[in-house]
């Protein structure tokens, strides 16, 4: 799996781009069936499987009071896409005059100008460009232009409950790790530095 920063690391040298965007925060099961569809369609196209996320979440640039808890570190998530077996991750830095692109801007200069898809994968919901005034049917209407197609994505359910990072997200602040570790597809964890304490484990 190649990371990179900037889709401009890696423009051209990437066949038959067959693509996803989104945050996917705690890369959870509907996050895995989506990239195993990635990667079941590249492998058929002779192409390649790739990512398109940011770094920080786009709300802790825009409106840090409405930024969520995130369910993994930047590492952790990149270290999941590597064990579902993505070929590429566009790990770009979010900023304040990224989000100033327009939709258009943003589909042609960033993303077709570099990493030439040839298929893009967005849920209903999936809003992009300044102002998130794009969404999946001006995308569509870009890749008749612009040489690309759009397939919508529908939501997974597990348990007959719809997979959300938001719904994760809640429960584990409730408490509910197993809940949550279902929705997750994994145990969930937590990474961190082993430091000593005061040794009162040893009193128990």
């Amino acid at each position: 799996m190649v990371i990179v920063k900037d889709a401009e690391e890696v423009s051209g040298k990437f066949p038959r781009v067959v693509l996803t965007i989104g945050n996917f925060d705690g890369v959870h099961r509907g996050h895995q069936a989506l990239m195993r569809r990635l990667i079941n369609r590249a492998g058929e196209v002779g192409g390649t499987s790739a990512v398109f996320t940011f770094d920080p979440h786009p709300l802790k640039v825009l409106a840090p009071e409405k930024c969520p808890p995130l369910i993994n570190l930047l590492e952790e998530k990149m270290a999941l896409f590597g064990e579902v077996g993505l070929d590429l991750i566009v790990n770009h830095a979010f900023s304040k005059e990224f989000a100033l692109q327009s939709p258009r801007d943003f589909v042609e200069l960033t993303l077709c100008r570099h990493l030439r898809p040839v298929e893009i994968y967005v849920g209903s919901d999936f809003g992009f460009g300044k102002g998130r005034e794009g969404n999946v049917e001006y995308l569509r209407g870009l890749g008749d232009e612009l040489g690309y197609r759009v397939i919508h994505v529908e939501a997974v359910t597990y348990k007959n409950v719809v997979v959300s990072s938001t719904l994760i997200r809640e429960l584990l602040i409730k408490g509910k790790v197993e809940e949550a570790a279902d929705l997750l597809g994994r145990p969930y964890a937590v990474s961190g530095t082993v430091v000593e304490g005061d040794a009162r484990g040893r009193k128990l």
